[in-house]
């Protein structure tokens, strides 16, 4: 994109899309933020040598879609400046009576978590710090009943799943479905006996990627969802080669393209995706969005998100404790339950 020489500085947004996706969420737009510098701006003395006012917010989100009474639950929550950046914070979350239930502070890009055991009635609120700013923000509501899933993918096998529901019942059946990218790679009826069950789903049974956990009741009605993410850090080696070590101006040339997993052995019958772009005029950090971050992770998850390829870049407990804390927050979902009962999906217009 050439840049038109008469922009002013300040943050731009590029956004893409089909005509056909405009039916739906833009959220799953293609949106990239990039930061314009113009040197014959009358602001720009202003922009580069004034500090900013300080602002900020904090958003909340239950694991699986909504806390439920006396369900000790997960709460994600992200944190961003007037940029959309995540920033550095630390609160409490104060009871009707003021006093404190829990203390939480951001682990990663502005993002944290902390468990709570919700009850009804309590009139809960959040209070957050951003350096010397002090602000109330507004903390979900407790629901009297439903149903609750709690996820560790933090072992390197399996996905561990806890459903819960309130009230609990001594027995009752659910299903739970997982898939990726539409297909099902597991389906399970799960018995609750006293409102708890446990499952464990071995991580080999699906793709890299984004995989989606929905719990049914036995009539069919989704009661609630959980996006994990799985990265089983297999890596590919290419190597490039030309026919000719000297290339004219504009001539046609002939890659011969080698690809090896990490074993060294070829990798076959497989599509590929690549990129080409002028060396000189591209410098690429580890953390920035490349074709696999954007393949596996940023093209399913809603909002802008800083550096995608760090969550390739180890394995170890920090980074996959960051990229569920990322599932939690921009994979984030609730279900309309009246929606769903009655079957509507929406006009589609375009």
């Amino acid at each position: 994109m050439d840049i038109p020489p008469g922009l002013g500085c300040g943050n731009y947004r590029i956004r893409a899309y089909t005509n056909w996706m405009k039916n739906y969420d833009n959220e799953f737009f293609y949106d990239k933020s990039i930061e314009v510098f113009n040197v014959n701006d009358d602001h720009y003395a202003s922009l580069s040598g004034k500090t900013k006012d300080i602002e900020f917010d904090v958003q909340f989100f239950p694991e699986s879609g909504n806390m439920v009474h006396n369900i000790t639950s997960q709460v994600a929550f992200k944190a961003i400046d007037q940029y959309g950046k995540g920033v550095d914070i630390e609160g409490k979350i104060l009871n009707s009576e003021g006093k404190t239930v829990v203390d939480f502070k951001n682990r990663h890009d502005g993002m944290g978590s902390f468990f709570i055991n919700p009850q009804i009635n309590q009139g809960y609120r959040a209070i957050a710090k951003y350096g010397k700013v002090e602000k109330e923000f507004e903390f979900p509501e407790v629901h009297t009943s439903g149903y609750v899933l709690t996820v560790n993918n933090l072992k390197d096998r399996n996905i561990q799943v806890m459903i819960k529901n309130s009230p609990p019942v001594e027995e009752v059946e659910v299903y739970l479905i997982a898939q990726a990218r539409g297909i099902i790679y597991h389906r399970e009826k799960v018995e609750l006996k006293r409102g708890a069950g446990v499952i464990s789903i071995p991580k080999s049974k699906f793709p890299d990627g984004i995989a989606q956990l929905t719990l049914f009741n036995m009539q069919g009605i989704p009661l609630c969802e959980r996006l994990v993410f799985i990265n089983s850090y297999q890596s590919i080696v290419a190597s490039v080669k030309t026919e000719n070590e000297v290339i004219d101006y504009r001539e046609k040339i002939s890659l011969n393209i080698q690809v090896k997993d990490q074993y060294g052995k070829a990798v076959r019958n497989t599509p590929f995706s690549m990129a080409v772009t002028d060396a000189g005029h591209f410098i690429k950090k580890e953390t920035s969005e490349d074709i696999k971050s954007n393949l596996l992770l940023t093209s399913d998850l809603k909002g802008y998100i800083s550096d995608p390829g760090y969550y390739f870049m180890n394995d170890d407990r920090d980074t996959k404790i960051a990229s569920d804390l990322l599932m939690l927050t921009h994979g984030w979902r609730r279900f309309t339950w009246q929606q769903i009962r009655e079957g509507a999906i929406g006009n589609v217009t375009y």
